[in-house]
């Protein structure tokens, strides 16, 4: 079924590049702007037929994907690498997963879902990126980002610099094995705590050798923030960025339908020095005509 239905989507796709009445004519990014998919915008897919969505994924265009705050959901490292490098798919950058349970690909999704909540918090943070290192080294991914941090952990100064002494000690580790650590954002980093935004903080007092930041569009505009700004005034910071768009209400849209300039966003962010950008979008209705979407007005800009 799924087959069926991305075949109808790439037909779009192909009706859509060869319409000139929807050319973006000076909307367009720098010729060596390449992007990947993000695979949590395949998450129910992907919990069913694992291996087989990602099959799905590289028909549909993609050549780059990055996975899940989940990693592998609990499949052997080296079948993914196998799967990948049969299909010619390279995934550069690495997530820091759960510590999973024995039982967990047997789980429900809430419960799923629930082994993810339940380990945002910071004790065992270094310990999991530890685990995770090896497997980044041998997947060749010279980036390793940690998906979140609980909420709880930003609700005083002192726990925001707490959280940064964290990130700066897991950077180090990371450093030795020839990897940069990285920290995803959302939201609730732009909330004003004691007087500063947590974000701003973290941005300040890491070790930029040591600790850098993926830069989700949706979340820093969510939470107030320019996407612009933050770029400008942090080069060299945002090695990798997610692609995801919000619209009027505040809600997730596919990327080019919503609000965000991403033809402006993705120049400044490559002269900044972004180097690797994935498209996303949280829990969309239609997670395969989403990620066909946003790849449609994506290689459009090129």
């Amino acid at each position: 079924m799924k087959r069926r239905e991305l075949l109808r989507l790439m037909a779009q796709g192909s009706a859509l590049a060869a319409c000139p009445s929807l050319a973006f004519g000076a909307n367009q990014v720098p010729g060596d702007f390449k992007f990947g998919l993000q695979l949590s915008t395949l998450n129910r897919l992907m919990n069913e037929e694992f291996f087989e969505t990602i099959t799905l994924v590289k028909a549909m265009g993609y050549n780059v994907v990055e996975f899940s705050g989940g990693g592998y959901l609990g499949h052997d490292p080296q079948r993914v690498k196998a799967h990948l490098a049969e299909l010619q798919l390279s995934a550069p950058v690495g997530r820091v997963a759960p510590n999973y349970p024995p039982n967990y690909r047997s789980l429900s999704q809430e419960e799923r879902r629930a082994v993810g909540r339940s380990q945002g918090g910071l004790d065992d943070l270094v310990s999991k990126i530890s685990a995770a290192l090896p497997i980044a080294v041998d997947m060749h991914q010279q980036y390793l980002n940690i998906p979140i941090i609980s909420e709880a952990e930003f609700t005083t100064r002192a726990k925001v610099e707490n959280v940064v002494r964290v990130l700066n000690e897991a950077g180090k580790l990371c450093q030795e094995k020839g990897v940069l650590l990285g920290y995803h954002n959302h939201a609730f980093e732009f909330a004003n705590v004691e007087g500063i935004l947590p974000y701003d903080l973290m941005l300040a007092e890491t070790d930029p050798d040591l600790v850098s930041f993926q830069l989700d569009t949706y979340w820093v505009t969510r939470g107030g923030g320019d996407i612009m700004q933050y770029l400008s005034d942090h080069p060299g910071r945002f090695p990798s960025c997610h692609l995801k768009d919000i619209d009027a209400e505040g809600k997730f849209e596919d990327v080019g339908s919503g609000l965000i300039d991403f033809p402006a966003f993705i120049t400044l962010a490559m002269e900044q020095g972004s180097k690797h950008f994935f498209v996303e979008r949280d829990g969309p209705p239609n997670p395969l005509q989403s990620a066909s979407n946003s790849f449609n007005y994506l290689t459009s800009l090129s």
